[in-house]
């Protein structure tokens, strides 16, 4: 793992991501067929934190960061002790990248997930209160302080960036008024520009800088020498069952209802469902959709669609490559290509800006 940290690094990557999940996106049921072999399975997490500090301790200028992390699972005090500590280690190079919560961090493990927006909203207040120093007492609707203190404040005042993983119009206007950046999970070029519309009205509306916000996206990735290789990998049902947790929305822009009837990532427990449930889902996904929330193709072809959500005001992307899912053997190879388009892509600065 501090291998490929150092790697990136070398290579012009401007940011390392952790995923924050108990349980992966993937069903096991369908690891279990189509990747037998596979070390660990599709819940093998890392707890973020712990992942990044080794990161940290590995690397020297790349970004640390959580894609995404939540205030249900773990409390906003401890969010704020966490990514100083992180911050303080990494030389500033934490994120924090916060979310509401979805129900696979929260249900299985009896974890309440009520009103996630309202708690999203509560707990930036909270770390943002705790990260000023001082005696802190605060009574919101779900958390309480009651004279707090959180001793370990940057001598320098630099404190760690937030951004946030909104989706929907609240916490799109919250990430306006409160958040330093944005990072949504994969969608369709039309709806990051419309969605980061909303970020900015909402930013210029509480007389911040829209500018100030960094777009961001967590970008999934298909890569191979040829075209008709990367289409094949969209194919694949391990590669298929990621347009599970899109919002109903978009499948029904084709004409389809969402096969296990779900608003998207935030409801969707994976190990729920039977795999003869599954098949029927993965086959209703309609033809198209991955195609259009999934950066695809060669990598001059990955290049001229990161180009389009640049466009669109993006300037980081998280690329997450599904390659190998649908074909281990293709792991190498397609990582090899992603550092190659890294690494025409970095300017001098050493950060990737596509």
């Amino acid at each position: 793992m501090a291998a490929r940290a150092r790697h990136c690094e070398t290579v012009g990557y401007s940011g390392l991501w952790a995923t924050s999940h108990f349980m992966g996106w993937v069903p096991e049921v369908l690891w279990a067929r189509h990747l037998p072999a596979a070390a660990g399975g599709p819940h093998d997490m890392l707890e973020p934190v712990a992942h990044l500090a080794a990161l940290a301790m590995a690397t020297e200028r790349v970004r640390l960061g959580t894609v995404v992390i939540d205030p249900l699972t773990r409390h906003p005090a401890l969010l704020a002790q966490s990514f100083l500590a992180l911050h303080h280690l990494s030389g500033g190079r934490a994120v924090l990248g916060l979310g509401a919560g979805e129900a696979a961090n929260t249900v299985p493990y009896g974890i309440e997930a009520t009103n996630m927006a309202s708690r999203f909203e509560e707990a930036v207040e909270v770390i943002r209160l705790l990260w000023g120093g001082g005696e802190v007492s605060y009574e919101g609707r779900y958390f309480h302080l009651d004279r707090a203190v959180l001793g370990h404040i940057p001598g320098d005042g630099v404190l760690p960036p937030i951004w946030t993983g909104a989706h929907g119009p609240r916490l799109l206007r919250a990430t306006g008024c409160l958040a330093d950046g944005w990072i949504p999970s994969p969608m369709p070029v039309d709806d990051y520009r419309t969605r980061l519309g909303v970020v900015r009205e909402a930013a210029v509306a509480a007389g911040r800088d829209p500018s100030a916000i960094s777009p961001a996206l967590f970008g999934y990735v298909a890569v191979a020498e040829e075209a008709a290789a990367a289409s094949a990998v969209l194919r694949h049902p391990l590669v298929r069952s990621f347009a599970l947790p899109l919002p109903a929305e978009l499948f029904g822009r084709y004409g389809a209802d969402h096969p296990l009837a779900r608003s998207g990532m935030s409801d969707l427990i994976p190990n729920r469902f039977s795999a003869a449930a599954l098949d029927d889902a993965i086959a209703a996904v309609p033809d198209g959709l991955l195609e259009e929330v999934v950066l695809h193709g060669t990598p001059d072809d990955v290049r001229k669609q990161m180009a389009e959500y640049h466009d669109a005001g993006c300037r980081d992307i998280v690329l997450v490559n599904l390659t190998p899912l649908a074909s281990p053997a293709s792991a190498r190879a397609s990582y090899r290509l992603l550092d190659e388009l890294v690494a025409d892509l970095t300017p001098t600065t050493g950060e990737v800006h596509p």
